[in-house]
């Protein structure tokens, strides 16, 4: 094409200053905004004053991280020297044979070159299944599923840019059953995980060449393939029947930039000359194999005699230092330190000499060569230098270089000059285009306007003298095939003279060598057409698309009822042109997007049900991944689901009403079987507040086809999702200051963070605070040094404060740093839901640019309202903040020590009360989960099994017949969900769950110890005047008495409490020491005990069997070890014995009674209380030393039960049945556990009461026991 080439620059590298990065061979451009959310790991070196790092270690860094392309830290240091560009190879010389001992791994003494060998198979520990086996690396083994491996070679060819590479070994292919699935050979950015066998690693600008060797008849597949992959989209596949056997076939790929790909297999040519487009090979790019084995299908896949070389690419001379780009419109693809998106320019020494600077100038006016002077710095050789046009004409060399002037847009002129006023490089240009470069390229040095910016590294680009082409303006849009008419998609001619339209149908770019438009596409099945403008001299226009998914007839006669299927919730479907998605689960790996096209379709407004061929809200290219933790594995997958534009960048769509964004989560709610937990805390607290404290979410249906060439049908059904907004800054989501590399100083460093504590993720940057909470980043990806040093400064200074003597002064103290109204909801929406996992994951924090460290967004709630089955999470009382309970993942973070502060307690009644009045009364959160459950049902009554009739089409319905689950107990569920077979039955147990919680915690807010309510407020007409009497609140609870007192009270708004106002102190009284007299009784046939009730010797009266009690001083419990040395349970028992290593037990050692006996123990224990005590009394609580669990009873009542389940019956052989994993007998002994009993004071009476205890063992069996009372 007239005016269109095609060039690779060579690229260098300098540190004249160490940080300031102004060169380096680089890899292909950044696929989003080059600031925005960039991802990079902090390089901590760079601020470090010792030893500069080597030229390997920067261009690897730089290579993960391209936004490190011109990061200025400031600090100094020398240059280094070019590298001369040469042929590398893998081994050095001859062939890889694998000459070792069977068994041996990379990495040991035989075999480490740098080359790693990993797998991984459901076996735990994982099978070794990647290793030498008769003189070969073996992949895979045949006969063992599921797994997957890995062998990665290093990095061969350091610094350099490839123009060529050629990869040859010999394949050996073995089964004995059905073969599967596959391996690939992958050439770019290798991450950290396995890959994916067939699919390898999804690399962005890399090349994937798989072997398909899986026959899936189900889905018409007659033989495997050989599929290409390039920028993650498959190129071209062909056929291949693969022979089985002990035979190693030869495998011969050669790619060289200027001839495309040659591929032979077993001697046959697969591909000659193919185009691989997208495929752009960069610095730190390596060669890996993955290789995998499936459910139902496996092979031995061995590989041998491997060798692989590297073609340097050219190195471009200009001599010195020249502009080598531009951008004279810059959108806000690359931002300054102010966040700006100002102009730039680069300028490149393409010589073999440091180029010293001081004295040159830059200049936008051929009349006015001096205009603007750089500073004193030295310009390595192959180096380049970004300098911003912006006009704020900053000149330290050590930072950010800006020039006086900004450069025109329409036309206009730019030199470099040199110290003697000659020109080095000028251009005169036309009209600049938004975020498109003007420069030169090549070893041609070609100039014109390059289709892709990449400042401060290699121009890796398409080349015109002219802008881009007009764009493809289509027929109609894509969308979904629901009937047998063919669609007619046309192209319009056109408009420039000489333009013609060139397009593929198989995912991949067009280039010049694609075809030429020439009519319609008749299009009847799932089809893409990418296409774009090729005008001559200019680059081509924009690529656009059009995808159509075809439907089959299970959803176009859905159910056989000759209707297309249809819902009240809108529906999502996705197509990932033939990748398993589901595939790629592992958390601790690298989970890669993957390509892949959405349609949402939502209800029509006036008969408010969603057709799939009904109107569509959204169709375009996306990206999805499976995500989630434990969540991964749950066979309701749940996805990371990004919207893109044609480059596969993040683009803003607004999905189903929500404010435009690209970042979305679609929440499989598999383990809630109400598939609300998550929207009822969201959606309360996002009414409650409005700033996107939690995100917005809808509930849709969603399809997901993963199978290649094949229709959506109705066995693609994935079941009721939760689309959520994920967790990002933005105008529409957390509303914050944005950031990028080259922020370094106050006050922009002062903020647009967010981080969370949470599990370890991969591609984060985490650090700890001074009081040992791990954090995390979440946005930017990872925190440069600079900003990581100013959030946790100010996170330190924050504890520091909080921990601190005067920690409650509002200038000084922790108020100074937080937000504590955010702090204040965020602890109430994990309170109130008592979400298990508050305070240790999921836990997320945002700071913005001279603000206050806020708590939130919320996230994860799927595990509260009673969904868990361990930490307690089952009950519906205790608090997850209590520094007293021992339970799996209780945690505090920092609100123990702001409760302490009585004016934040206060704070946190009147708020928590607030809720109670409006969002969170029981009233409204009834009606908004009635309505949740009304939505899901469809309106229809009848009850929802797993074996629902066909004919109830509900959401709901559909789900449970694709995930029949209710009646089990998935975990997390606690063990009670076995009994609720319904979907009703499970919304009842949550409303029912939740109306004991907030009953719980409405008698728990006060001050100090005193409980308290907001005076009650009655209203009366009084000759037309309203009169308002208050009176402190007196309604009857069990177990608590109120206060009494006045009342005070503000119209203004203004706290009401008096400005010399005291809060109100509480005297803490033992009412029952430890170690006290008490009546015990293992129970027998022989002493009557079996035949006892639980009443009959829980309350005042003594028992029945009274003679056969022993009397004596408590605690009571055994240890079968000798001595209390080995075990501290004996140091409790008939009085305290702490440290008496001799004692055994005295008359309190229960170990012949009970030991493979008897698992429980009756205790009584007789207390009085005084008048005045108990008129005064508003808590009680007992502690206790134990093992393993107990259930109090106070005057007869059940008051606690520790580690006994909710639904077990008190009886004489009663276990505890819900003992964590993590009990400890130091935990039960030593720590002892602090209950709150206060629901029975109003049980106690005046002068005698009796705690009695059945005190319990794990089983018969165990081999300990204790029991060590009191009461506070």
């Amino acid at each position: 094409m007239g005016g269109l080439a095609a060039g690779i620059q060579e690229k260098g590298f300098s540190d004249s200053f160490p940080g300031i990065i102004v060169s380096s061979s680089q890899r292909r451009p950044r696929r989003r905004s080059l600031w925005a959310n960039f991802k990079l790991r902090p390089p901590i070196w760079l601020m470090s004053t010792r030893a500069t790092p080597s030229f390997l270690d920067f261009l690897r860094l730089r290579h993960r991280h391209p936004m490190l392309k011109s990061l200025a830290v400031l600090a100094s240091g020398g240059f280094l020297g070019a590298t001369v560009a040469q042929s590398a190879s893998y081994p050095a010389t001859g062939s890889q044979n694998f000459s070792y001992a069977d068994g041996v791994v990379t990495g040991s003494t035989a075999w480490n070159d740098g080359s790693a060998v990993a797998s991984a198979t459901p076996d735990n520990p994982a099978a070794t299944v990647a290793s030498i086996q008769s003189a070969a690396l073996r992949l895979t083994a045949d006969g063992v599923f599921n797994s997957v491996s890995s062998f990665k070679l290093p990095e061969i060819d350091p610094g350099q840019d490839i123009s060529g590479l050629t990869v040859s070994f010999t394949l050996k292919l073995k089964a004995a059953g059905t073969p599967g699935q596959g391996m690939s050979v992958s050439f770019g950015d290798i991450p950290a995980d396995n890959g994916d066998g067939e699919f390898g690693f999804s690399l962005p600008g890399g090349l994937e060449i798989a072997w398909v060797t899986y026959v899936d008849t189900e889905e018409g597949a007659t033989q495997g393939e050989i599929v290409v992959y390039a920028n993650r989209v498959k190129i071209a596949s062909y056929p291949e029947t693969f022979a089985y056997g002990d035979t190693f076939r030869a495998v011969n790929l050669q790619w060289t930039a200027a001839a495309g790909l040659n591929l032979t297999y077993d001697g046959t040519p697969v591909v000659t000359g193919l185009a691989v487009p997208g495929f752009t090979p960069g610095v730190g790019d390596r060669l890996a194999f993955s290789a995998r084995t499936g459910a139902v299908a496996s092979q031995e896949i061995a590989i041998d005699t491997l060798r692989v070389s590297t073609t340097p690419a050219t190195t471009v001379s200009t001599g010195g230092p020249v502009i080598s780009e531009f951008v004279a419109d810059n959108g806000g693809s690359y931002e300054d330190e102010d966040i700006e998106a100002n102009d730039w320019i680069e300028i490149f020494n393409g010589s073999t000499a440091p180029a010293a600077m001081a004295g040159w100038y830059l200049t936008d006016d051929a009349a006015v060569p001096t205009k603007w002077t750089l500073p004193a710095f030295t310009l390595n050789a192959n180096a380049y230098r970004v300098i911003f046009a912006s006009g704020k004409n900053r000149t330290v060399a050590t930072g950010v270089l800006h020039t006086n002037f900004s450069i025109s847009k329409t036309s206009g002129y730019l030199a470099l000059v040199r110290p003697d006023k000659t020109i080095a490089s000028e251009y005169t240009y036309g009209e600049q285009k938004k975020d498109i470069s003007y420069g030169e390229i090549g070893a041609s040095r070609t100039q014109g306007y390059l289709e892709t910016p990449t400042p401060g590294t290699k121009n890796i680009s398409l080349v015109a003298s002219g802008p881009p082409a007009e764009e493809v303006v289509y027929s109609q849009g894509g969308g979904l095939l629901t009937n047998a008419t063919p669609v007619s998609l046309s192209i319009s001619a056109p408009l420039a003279p000489g333009a013609v339209v060139r397009y593929t149908t198989t995912q991949a770019l067009p280039t010049e060598l694609s075809p030429v438009y020439t009519g319609p596409f008749n299009i009847t099945n799932t089809s893409t057409v990418r296409a774009r403008v090729f005008e001559p001299g200019k680059l081509p226009g924009p690529v656009n698309s059009r995808t159509f998914l075809k439907l089959d007839s299970t959803l176009t006669n859905y159910n056989g009822s000759g209707q297309i299927f249809s819902s009240n919730l809108p529906v999502i479907i996705f197509d990932s042109f033939g990748v398993n998605v589901d595939g790629t689960t592992d958390p601790g790996a690298a989970r890669p997007f993957r390509p892949a096209y959405a349609v949402t379709l939502a209800p029509d407004p006036v008969t408010k049900r969603t057709k799939l061929d009904g109107p569509v809200d959204y169709r375009g290219r996306s990206g999805t991944h499976v995500r989630g933790e434990s969540s991964s594995g749950f066979d309701q997958k749940s996805y990371a689901w990004e919207t893109w534009n044609e480059r596969g960048e993040d683009k803003n769509e607004s999905i189903l009403g929500l404010p435009a964004e690209s970042d979305w989560v679609l929440h499989g709610p598999y383990s809630d079987k109400t598939m609300m937990r998550n929207h009822l805390i969201y959606s309360s607290f996002q009414d409650a507040r409005g700033d996107w404290f939690a995100p917005r979410t809808k509930f849709v249906e969603v399809f997901f086809n993963q199978q290649a060439n094949q229709p959506v049908s109705y066995s693609d059904y994935k079941g009721v999702y939760l689309l959520v907004e994920k967790i990002k800054r933005g105008t529409n989501r957390v509303n914050i200051a944005k950031t990028n590399p080259l922020v370094t100083t106050q006050p922009n460093v002062s903020g647009g963070y967010i981080f969370k504590k949470d599990k370890a993720s991969l591609g984060t940057t985490g650090w700890t605070s001074t009081t040992g909470v791990p954090f995390q980043s979440v946005t930017p990806d990872t925190f440069p040094t600079p900003q990581l040093n100013a959030i946790r400064t100010y996170i330190n200074s924050f504890e520091t404060a909080l921990n601190g003597a005067n920690y409650t002064n509002p200038t000084t103290g922790y108020k100074a740093w937080i937000d504590v109204d955010t702090f204040i909801d965020w602890q109430l929406a994990v309170e109130i839901s008592k979400q298990i996992d508050g305070y240790v994951f999921s836990t997320y924090f945002n700071k913005d640019r001279n603000g206050k460290f806020r708590a939130g967004p919320l996230w994860d709630f799927n595990i509260s309202l009673g969904n868990a089955n361990y930490a307690e999470g089952e009950y519906s009382t205790g608090w997850n903040y209590d520094t007293t309970r021992t339970a799996a993942l209780s945690g505090q973070l920092w609100f123990p020590r702001l409760l302490s502060d009585p004016n934040y307690r206060v704070a946190t009644f009147d708020r928590y009360w607030e809720l109670r009045r409006g969002i969170w009364s029981t009233e409204a959160m009834m009606a908004r989960i009635d309505a949740v459950s009304e939505l899901l049902r469809d309106g229809n009554p009848t009850n929802v099994t797993n074996a629902t009739a066909l004919a109830n089409i509900s959401p709901i319905a559909r789900h449970f017949r694709r995930y029949p689950i209710l009646g089990q107990a998935p975990w997390p569920n606690p063990s009670s969900a076995t009994t609720r077979t319904t979907f009703q039955a499970e919304v009842a147990y949550m409303k029912n769950w939740l109306t004991e919680r907030l009953n719980w915690i409405d008698n728990q807010y006060g001050i100090l110890s005193t409980p308290g309510r907001p005076p009650v407020m009655m209203r009366s007409d009084n000759g037309g005047n309203a009169q308002i009497t208050l009176t402190p609140f007196a309604g009857t609870v069990r177990g608590v008495n109120f206060p009494k007192g006045q009342v005070y009270y503000t119209t203004d708004g203004s706290d009401p409490r008096p400005a010399d106002y005291k809060m109100p102190t509480s005297t803490n009284v033992t009412i029952l020491p430890e170690f006290s007299q008490g009546t015990w009784l293992v129970p027998s046939a022989a002493n009557g005990g079996t035949s006892q009730s639980i009443e009959s010797w829980t309350g005042l009266d003594n028992p029945p069997n009274a003679a056969s009690w022993t009397t004596g001083t408590l605690g009571i419990g055994f240890e079968t070890q000798t001595t209390s040395s080995s075990n501290p349970f004996k140091y409790y028992m008939s009085g305290n014995h702490s440290g008496d290593t001799t004692w055994n037990g005295g008359t309190s050692n229960l170990q012949d009674q009970m030991y493979n006996l008897s698992s429980t123990a009756f205790l009584r224990v007789p207390f009085s209380i005084t008048a005045d005590q108990k008129a005064r009394l508003v808590r009680l609580q007992t502690k206790l030393r134990y093992d393993d669990g107990f259930i109090v009873y106070v005057n007869g009542v059940e008051a606690a039960r520790q580690y006994v389940k909710p639904e077990t019956m008190a009886a004489w052989n009663t276990v505890a049945d819900a003992v964590p994993n993590n009990f400890t007998d130091t935990m039960g002994a030593t720590t002892g556990v602090t209950v709150d009993i206060s629901n029975a004071i109003q049980n106690l009476k005046e002068g005698a009461n009796m705690l009695a205890i059945l005190a319990v063992n794990k089983s018969v069996a165990d081999n300990d026991f204790l029991c060590s009372p009191s009461i506070l």
